[in-house]
């Protein structure tokens, strides 16, 4: 049951292409859906060390962990019980940073990925953010950061 609700994404009934699902009819890929094979292909063709997402909610960090990236995935958020949460899905590691927001989320993506060990200068980290809940407020960027 656990697995069920931490992996339901994947259970969806529609077919799957390059990790992610695609409508049955047309084989499109839903908008957050082709953002999260953007920056899991990105991650595999520069040999990123690295995925950072900035996460409110959790909602971008499901949705690109749903890619299953080749890169660890570190998730930082502000707040205690999204990192919780995010503690149960796969690949991510939850991590819980009160200067997100403050901070420029680049600077954090460098700073966090040097911190995990998973980077070092000159390496590169894929910075993905902005999934909202509410589909008009969605600005999802990814940024191929060097370290």
């Amino acid at each position: 049951m656990l697995f069920r609700s931490t992996e339901s994404y994947q259970f969806h009934t529609r077919p799957v292409r390059h990790g992610v699902h695609t409508d049955a009819l047309h084989g499109h890929l839903s908008a957050g859906d082709a953002v999260a094979s953007a920056a899991a292909h990105l991650v595999t063709d520069t040999e990123a060390r690295a995925v950072v997402v900035i996460s409110m909610n959790g909602i971008t960090a499901m949705t690109i962990a749903a890619a299953r990236p080749d890169a660890p995935m570190l998730v930082v958020c502000k707040d205690a019980a999204v990192c919780r949460r995010l503690a149960l899905v796969w690949g991510v590691v939850p991590l819980l940073d009160v200067s997100v927001g403050v901070e420029s989320p680049n600077f954090v993506a460098r700073r966090v990925a040097r911190d995990a060990g998973l980077a070092s200068m000159g390496h590169h980290v894929v910075l993905v953010r902005g999934f909202h809940s509410e589909s008009v407020l969605n600005t999802p960027s990814i940024t191929l950061l060097t370290v």
